[in-house]
């Protein structure tokens, strides 16, 4: 794994912003710009022992739950060994993470170790780990399941919702928010089913590419159907099919996934706050 420290270790040393690409990248395709942001001077503490922490976390990466991973690719390790994850510090709300483009057509997971931080000092390190794991999630499933530059709308649906589904599952798998003892779920899961299908079926290309944006990318983490329902289907499969269950479901891939999703029978699960357990996406 190719780590990229320069960012916040400019910070760090020097208590202002570096002036790479990465640290003007926040946005990302969104429309807009998104200015950089200095945290407070206050801040700087907590950020090198959380930059510390995920450096530990990344050489080797180990990500918190290996058996799901290994299930689904049991070369897992030689499949996310060349991707390059980027710590900076200045990205301003709401991103924390992502995966952007550096100059040379890469992809580079991107963490902000100061936003990540501001989840508390106890939520810090644990969100970060999630949002990490689910950062490299996407790599594994671009190294698996590529995506089709050329495809038309539901079949870029049918990659989102897969991918951000098993990127989210082997990231969360096991999460509290996901207990199906919580009947708050019931309604969540409809929620994003029906919109799922919604965007589906849209015909006018402005409102298509509006709903892609808003599947993976909305402020809010239940309002991101693609996400809610992909995760939720990886999630049931293994409660009725153990580990197995997910990597089963994983290796039809991603060509119909909506509709595989769709047809599933509802099952139960989350009641905690709206916000992401693993930040922003």
């Amino acid at each position: 794994m190719h780590l990229d420290t320069h960012a916040v270790d400019h910070y760090l040393a020097h208590g202002e912003l570096a002036t790479s690409w990465v640290v003007r990248a926040a946005a990302g395709d969104d429309a807009g710009s998104a200015h950089p942001v200095l945290p407070h001077a206050d801040d700087r503490a907590v950020v090198r022992g959380l930059r510390d922490a995920l450096v530990r976390l990344l050489d080797p990466f180990a990500p918190a739950h290996p058996d799901a991973w290994a299930a689904v690719a049991p070369d897992w390790p030689a499949r996310v060994e060349d991707a390059r994850v980027a710590l900076v510090v200045g990205w301003p709300q709401p991103y924390d993470a992502g995966v952007r483009t550096d100059p040379d057509g890469r992809d580079v997971v991107v963490l902000d170790v100061a936003r990540l931080a501001g989840y508390g000092p106890d939520a810090g390190l644990a969100t970060a780990r999630t949002v990490l794991d689910h950062e490299v999630g996407h790599v594994l499933v671009a190294s698996l399941w590529p995506a089709d530059a050329a495809a038309g709308h539901r079949s870029r649906l049918d990659r989102l919702v897969f991918d951000e589904g098993l990127a989210q599952h082997l990231a969360m798998r096991g999460h509290p928010a996901l207990a199906p003892s919580s009947t708050s779920l019931v309604g969540r899961r409809r929620a994003a089913h029906d919109a799922l299908r919604d965007a589906r079926d849209l015909t006018d290309a402005a409102a298509q590419r509006a709903a892609l944006h808003r599947a993976a990318a909305a402020d809010d983490f239940w309002d991101k159907f693609g996400c809610v329902a992909g995760l939720l289907a990886f999630a049931d499969a293994e409660r009725t099919g153990g580990l197995g269950g997910p990597a089963a479901l994983a290796r039809l891939g991603w060509p119909g996934f909506v509709d595989r999703v769709l047809a599933r029978a509802p099952v139960a699960a989350p009641t905690e706050p709206s916000r992401s357990p693993a930040g922003r996406e």
